[in-house]
């Protein structure tokens, strides 16, 4: 279990996949509340990383940061949203061998079962640049009675802003899940990863900035009971954000017992 720690110097080099920090607002922020979330090799028992705990004005910042960015997101045509996908895909793919040893380090899995989550994240990307460019609506004929002549049609639009919360279980496909459908049509993310094993969100977020998507569209943050309310956690705050309605939609695969123990 994380443990809410003063920052020390980790016992391991830094992976160069990730930046021991939180991601937002296109920026990387590594003072906090003054408490950390340890990340711990689940095989050697040795320090990996340790993240800081957000703010409530920190998580105020990536929310406001993400709704601003709305327009500038769905802006970007369907071939653009496609294209970056694509791009992402080309990344993971890259660096698979990494991203497997950090899922091996951070989730425990055996590395035969790490290189088949980041090959299952390859799909999951490419599956979303595909429909990136079927995301449209339908064309209902009504020509009869009194539609006789015309032709009804529906097309879709982007939600808004997604709070997206996951698990520890598959701590990279399981994110995109989240952010890979929301990429290919247009809503912005506010992310929450498990604390038990957050690091490769951290590294998606780094490959995020390295293909170019917008600034503010994409934050992966950790935070403590208090200012997690932003993305779901936390009555008072759940309350104020949905007065707020920044935040149109929430990803959530998790286990509420998990999350209030860990936080």
């Amino acid at each position: 279990m994380p443990k809410a720690t003063k920052s020390r110097k980790p016992a391991n080099a830094a992976n160069a996949l990730f930046t021991p920090a939180n991601y937002i607002n296109g920026a990387w922020k590594k003072k906090g509340d003054g408490s950390f979330n340890t990340v711990v090799d689940k095989y050697l028992g040795k320090e990996l990383a340790q993240i800081p705990h957000a703010t409530a004005a920190q998580m105020e910042e990536a929310i406001a940061a993400a709704y601003a960015s709305r327009a500038v997101v769905q802006k970007l045509s369907a071939g653009e949203r496609s294209d970056k996908l694509e791009a992402l895909a080309k990344l993971i793919e890259n660096r698979a061998d990494k991203l497997a040893m950090l899922i091996v380090q951070e989730g425990g899995k055996p590395i035969g079962y790490a290189k088949g989550e980041i090959a299952r994240c390859v799909t999951t990307v490419r599956t979303a640049a595909a429909e990136a460019l079927r995301f449209s609506g339908e064309i209902t004929p009504i020509d009869f009675g009194a539609g006789a002549g015309k032709t009804a049609f529906t097309k879709r639009f982007p939600i808004g802003v997604i709070g997206a919360i996951t698990p520890f279980n598959f701590p990279l496909n399981l994110v995109l899940h989240k952010v890979a459908p929301a990429m290919a049509v247009g809503c912005p993310v506010v992310l929450k990863p498990a604390p038990q094993a957050p690091l490769s969100a951290f590294a998606l977020a780094a490959m995020m900035e390295e293909i170019g998507w917008p600034k503010g569209a994409f934050s992966v943050l950790l935070c403590a009971k208090p200012c997690g309310g932003i993305v779901g956690e936390g009555r008072a705050h759940r309350d104020a954000q949905l007065h707020r309605k920044r935040q149109s939609g929430l990803a959530f695969e998790s286990d509420l017992r998990q999350e209030k123990s860990s936080a």
